[in-house]
C-alpha cells in the first residue's frame, strides 16, 4: 500500500508540474465529476500514447520490481498504478483513456523487464561506462544496491559476481 501511495504521490506531482497549462485551462471539479468512470479513447497523439506511456510505465514497473515485487505483481500493481492516474488524477482535465489505462502498464511493464535485464547485466560488467548506462537505464536500481539487496540474478561468470535481481514479494 504504501508503494501504490509513492507511485501515486509521484503521478500527481509529475501531473501539476508537466501540466500546468492544461490544469489552468481545462481542470474543474465540475469537469472531474463529469469525466469520473466515463472512459473513452483519447485523442493524444500516437508518438505519446505509445512511446510516452509505454515509457512511463516501464518506470513504474520498475520501481515495483526494485521494491521486491515478483513480475506478475509488478505488472499488476503498474496496472492499478495507471488505473488510478486515469480515474483520480488525470479526470480532473478529462476523461480516463482506455488505450493509456491498457498501453501505460502492459506495454510499459514489457519494457520494464527487457529494460531490467538489460540494466542487470551492465551493471553486473566490470565496464565502468556499461555500469553507468544500466544505472541510467534504471535508476530503481539504486534502490536495491549494496549489501542490503532484496533482489538475486546469478551472474553468469565463474565466480558468481555480484548478486542483484531477483524478488520474492
Amino acid at each position: 500500500m504504501l508503494d501504490q501511495g509513492i507511485v501515486f504521490s509521484g503521478h500527481t506531482l509529475g501531473y501539476l508540474l508537466t501540466q500546468k497549462g492544461t490544469i489552468e485551462k481545462e481542470g474543474s471539479w465540475a469537469n472531474y465529476k463529469d469525466n469520473f468512470g466515463h472512459f473513452t479513447v483519447d485523442n493524444d497523439n500516437t508518438t505519446w500514447n505509445l512511446l510516452g506511456h509505454t515509457y512511463t510505465g516501464s518506470q513504474v514497473y520498475l520501481y515495483y520490481r526494485a521494491r521486491g515485487y515478483v513480475e506478475q505483481k509488478a505488472l499488476f500493481y503498474s496496472f492499478l498504478s495507471s488505473f488510478y492516474f486515469e480515474t483520480l488524477i488525470e479526470t480532473y482535465t478529462e476523461r480516463p483513456s482506455f488505450q493509456d489505462t491498457f498501453n501505460t502498464p502492459f506495454f510499459g511493464s514489457t519494457l520494464g523487464y527487457v529494460f531490467e535485464r538489460v540494466s542487470v547485466n551492465f551493471i553486473n560488467s566490470d565496464n565502468s561506462f556499461k555500469y553507468y548506462l544500466g544505472r541510467l537505464i534504471n535508476p530503481f536500481s539504486y534502490l536495491v544496491d549494496g549489501e542490503a539487496s532484496i533482489f538475486v540474478m546469478p551472474t553468469s561468470d565463474a565466480t558468481g559476481g555480484v548478486i542483484l535481481w531477483s524478488s520474492t514479494l
